[in-house]
This record gives C-alpha cells, structure tokens and sequence, in this order.
C-alpha cells in the first residue's frame, strides 16, 4: 500500500508533537491529514497506541464507505465524478430552464405554475426510464443503472426523482465518490456506459442491451403533455398578446378623444417662448398670433407650422380646466397648463 497523500510532504517537516496534536485532535483535521501524520510517527518508528486506535478507526471507515457503495456481489461499482454530476447538473438545468420559458407562455397563471412544478419530475422519469439517462447524461456518455447494472423500474426511477427534491440534495453529491442521496437511497448508480460490460462481469452477470425501452402509453402520455403545454402556450400566449394590444389601442385612442375635447380653449403654459395658446378648433392652434396645425395621437401632443416650427408634449393627464405634460425636449421636467 502506497503510504503518501496530498499532506504528507507538508507533515514531513512537522516535529513529533506536532503530528501527535494531528492524531490526538483528530476531529480538528481532515481525515487524510490525520492519515498522514500517522504513517509519518510509523516511518520515524514512533507509533503509539493513540495512533494505532485511530488508524483502526480510519480503516473502518473506509471499510464502510466501500461496503456501501458496492452491489449485492460485493463488487464496488465506479460511479462518475462530482465533476461530471456538476456537468449534468448544467445541462439539465439549461434544458429545463428553456422549457420552463415556454411553459409560463401561458397566460393563466394557475396553468403556468402547475406545469411548472410538474415539468421537473416528468422530465426526469421521462429520459432516466426509457433511456437510463438525461440529455445532460447523454453527452458524457453515462447512463443510471440498478445495483444489479440493469435498468432501474419504473417505481425506483419515480423514488428517485422525488428524492432529488429534498432540501440540499445536490450537496450529498459533491463526495469523492459522488453517490448522491437520489442515488443512495434508490440503489442506483450513474456509471460510464463503458464500466457496464466489467461491472456485470465481475458480478458473474450477463451482459445486456443497452437500447431504449421502448415507449408505452405512459411515454407517449408524457410526450403529449409537453408538446401540448408547450403548443398551447404559445397558441394563448399570442392570442393573449393580440387581445391586449387590442385593447390597450382602443383605451388610447379613447384618452386621445378626451384629450381632444379638454384641449379645446386658451391655456396659460407659463412659458415665455409660448406665452398663451388657444385651440381654436380640432386642428388649429393660434401662438401670439400665429396659426399653427396641431394633432393629437397616441397622447403626444404635436404642433408645427409645416415648415421649421415643430414641438411635441407628452399629455400625462388631462381635465377641462389643466393639463400635465412633459416636452419631449426636456422629459424629466412636467408643465402644467391652465386655463
């Protein structure tokens, strides 16, 4: 056994008491810090019975740690890195992030949020059922496979999906073997589609077909929900949008008729380059003495002379006796007119 680990040329310079402190203070470091305190006492022929007690303690834990990450025949299955899971993650995630866009397309929003919660899981039970993996598996090459290296059933592969929704999930994945809580609790793996053929191997077991389950009722049931989801989004989505502008024209074009009858009259701008105006008509607008042509849409209030004269307000709000506006010149300051 090759007695060295990342600390061990760090501890090399460490006195005896100090790489005793590792040992008697175990709680305090990391286990292979500990780890290699205890070989470097053992190499300068100082072991103890502190260090011995601690190694078997050491020794347990790896014990247990491989126990619980072997299949019934004993055989320790090589799961994917935490890398890699954080590389699914991504992927999953980008997809499901897409779909999510689409599916609150539609415009009611108790739709929208049900769909929402139920896109996840569907996803999920979709692929890790009829394909062992997900897109995000796909690219790495690894597929989800029971403790016997075959495909999990339908029951294991729902358990696992809703397991993934426990608090902290995700972190249970970050160990050095990456065996996740979905992963743990279901006995399953995720596994290189490579160490299959050797893990069934190992384990005395045949070797299977990798193909895709083919899809029964309940896949093409999850199939249609989402192309119907997604296609009805966008259906009521744009109808949505068409109605809502729609109405949104005709309450402007109502403001612009009532604007039109307010603006009727001479109003004081308490402006000294306009002085007072009157709107002596639908269409005719008289400023010290000069008319002008002036015209009310989409509540801007545009008036000009055919020729270099053009000013347009922004009317915020009007009444028969006021008008709120704000020159387009100078949007941060609001005028005030008055009759």
């Amino acid at each position: 056994m090759n007695k060295e680990n990342f600390f061990t040329n760090k501890l090399r310079l460490k006195s005896n008491s100090d790489l005793q402190y590792y040992i008697d203070n175990k709680e305090k470091f990391q286990v292979e810090a500990v780890q290699a305190a205890i070989w470097e006492l053992e190499l300068r022929g100082l072991q103890s019975e502190k260090s011995e007690e601690v190694q078997e303690e050491i020794n347990a834990k790896r014990q247990a740690k491989i126990k619980a990450n072997t299949n019934q025949h004993g055989i320790p299955v090589r799961t994917v890195s935490r890398g890699i899971r954080f590389v699914h993650f991504l992927i999953d995630g980008f997809i499901l992030q897409g779909l999510t866009y689409l599916v609150n397309l539609i415009p009611v929003m108790e739709l929208s949020q049900l769909f929402t919660f139920l896109l996840y899981p569907l996803y999920c039970i979709f692929f890790e059922y009829y394909f062992q993996l997900t897109p995000g598996k796909l690219i790495s090459d690894t597929i989800v496979v029971d403790k016997q290296g075959e495909k999990p059933d339908l029951r294991t592969i729902i358990l696992r999906t809703f397991t993934r929704l426990v608090p902290f999930e995700p972190f249970s994945c970050l160990g050095s073997n990456s065996w996740g809580w979905h992963d743990r609790w279901t006995k399953t793996y995720v596994i290189q589609k490579k160490d299959l053929a050797t893990l069934r191997e190992k384990s005395g077991l045949e070797k299977i077909d990798l193909k895709p389950r083919p899809l029964d009722k309940v896949g093409y049931m999850i199939i249609a929900v989402f192309l119907a989801t997604i296609i009805g989004g966008v259906i009521l989505s744009k109808s949505s949008t068409a109605q809502l502008s729609q109405e949104s024209l005709e309450f402007v074009q109502q403001l612009d008729s009532k604007d039109a009858q307010n603006i009727l009259g001479t109003w004081n701008t308490y402006d000294t380059e306009l002085g007072e105006v009157n709107f002596i008509s639908a269409q005719v607008v008289i400023i010290k003495d000069i008319n002008l042509i002036y015209k009310i849409e989409n509540r801007v209030l545009t008036m000009t002379d055919n020729d270099s004269f053009v000013k347009n307000f922004v009317i915020v709000e009007s009444s028969p006796t006021q008008l709120k506006l704000r020159d387009t010149d100078n949007p941060m300051k609001e005028l005030i007119w008055r009759k």
